[in-house]
């Protein structure tokens, strides 16, 4: 039985009803129990994480990439109308947003809850065209335009609610970007 989900991308999860979700649930919680139990004695990457970065990898960025740019668009966030990095550096009207391409998404860690799952992402991604903006730095203004915009370092944080399946939020704790060269 397919749902929509609530997250703000809308991808194709499966969920299961009555008994069953019950009982995919339990084995879940106790797979993952004892994947935190083995760990330290495990040599190598905890193999929990290892298949949230496969899932990740073969599911996730492709439902990402084909309805991220529909919900930039969406949420308004292209045109991005002002966005500043301090009081004496900021832009506005910011076009081209809508064209990320996520390249990879890397589970670090995840911190497991009923009511509040954390986890947190390494994503890598880029732009397919160029971003525009009017760019001041200080009293002075000019049209910009950034070719070959890349992250060079995007560490997210998502807040999962295990109960519903969902993801409640996610925040960009730090991001870098870079060009091509």
């Amino acid at each position: 039985v397919s749902r929509s989900s609530s997250l703000p991308f809308p991808g194709r999860s499966r969920f299961l009803d009555g008994q069953e979700h019950s009982m995919a649930r339990a084995a879940c919680v106790l797979a993952v129990w004892c994947f935190g139990a083995l760990t330290p004695a495990l040599a190598g990457p905890n193999p929990f994480v290892t298949l949230l970065n496969d899932i990740a990898s073969k599911h996730i960025v492709k439902d990402l990439n084909e309805n991220l740019p529909r919900k930039i668009k969406e949420l308004g966030l292209d045109p991005l109308r002002v966005a500043s990095a301090d009081s004496n550096t900021k832009m506005e009207n910011i076009h081209g947003l809508q064209h990320i391409v996520v390249d990879s998404i890397d589970v670090i860690s995840v911190s497991l809850s009923d009511e509040d799952t954390v986890a947190e992402i390494h994503a890598k991604g880029h732009l397919t065209k160029n971003i525009t903006a009017t760019l001041f730095l200080g009293q002075n203004s000019f049209d910009a335009e950034a070719e070959g915009l890349r992250t060079k370092e995007a560490v997210l944080e998502a807040h999962i609610d295990l109960q519903q399946l969902v993801v409640k939020s996610v925040t960009i704790k730090s991001l870098s970007l870079t060009y091509d060269k």
